[in-house]
């Protein structure tokens, strides 16, 4: 929580270390040879393996709260601004007020961007322009979101997975996260496994759900 980014061998030996931020790092993501950090001092930077800084994008204002790389790099923050850079010239794209609450989480695929907002809102976007093409609202604050594929949105809730379509923004299902004997799952995080299968991870266990129908558990 210091700022400092760490490199640690198989051994667990810490290899190289560089202070590459001034406030804490609140999230990092990493794709073909491409490390990128957000801060609490709302910088972006982009690193390559060996620690060596390629360019930092300073656009936001709060803490950086979701990063995702596609056909480009996208920034989202507590502010509830989105960020998009093409990183082949270190350009930044565009600004967009997406949401009255902070971005809480993003993904990225099928040309689009699909932002989860605190303000209970789902927002479709064109990416290559940030033009909204669909906004989704919300029954309660949700938690986690996946693009599944196909144009499907997983949405998790604290006991509940929604499935949108995000050319639509229809809700074509709703699944309970119910156990054995009526027991509930309190979701923890929402991970894409396939094009149709998404794993719900609570404190103690992983269900894995076919979507739009079963849950199998694990």
């Amino acid at each position: 929580m210091d700022g400092y980014l760490d490199i640690f061998d198989y051994a667990g030996n810490l290899y190289k270390e560089t202070k590459a931020h001034y406030r804490p790092i609140g999230k990092m993501y990493y794709f073909s040879g491409y490390l990128v950090t957000g801060s609490f001092d709302g910088i972006v930077k982009v690193w390559q393996d060996d620690l060596q800084i390629l360019c930092a994008f300073n656009h936001h204002t709060a803490n950086i709260t979701a990063i995702e790389i596609y056909k480009f790099l996208v920034t989202g923050c507590e502010d509830g601004m989105i960020c998009c850079y093409n990183l082949a010239d270190r350009r930044d794209l565009y600004m967009i007020s997406a949401h009255e609450g902070a971005i809480v989480r993003l993904c990225c695929g099928e040309n689009l961007i699909i932002s989860l907002g605190g303000d209970e809102t789902v927002k479709v976007w064109q990416m290559e322009k940030g033009q909204c093409l669909r906004r989704i609202k919300l029954k309660s604050p949700a938690m986690e979101m996946v693009l599944v594929g196909n144009g499907l949105i997983a949405i998790g809730y604290e006991c509940t997975v929604a499935v949108y379509h995000a050319h639509s923004g229809h809700n074509t299902t709703e699944i309970p996260l119910r156990l054995r004997k009526n027991r509930v799952l309190a979701l923890s995080h929402l991970v894409k496994l396939d094009s149709a299968t998404v794993a719900c991870i609570s404190s103690r266990s992983v269900h894995v759900i076919s979507l739009p129908m079963k849950i199998k558990s694990s």
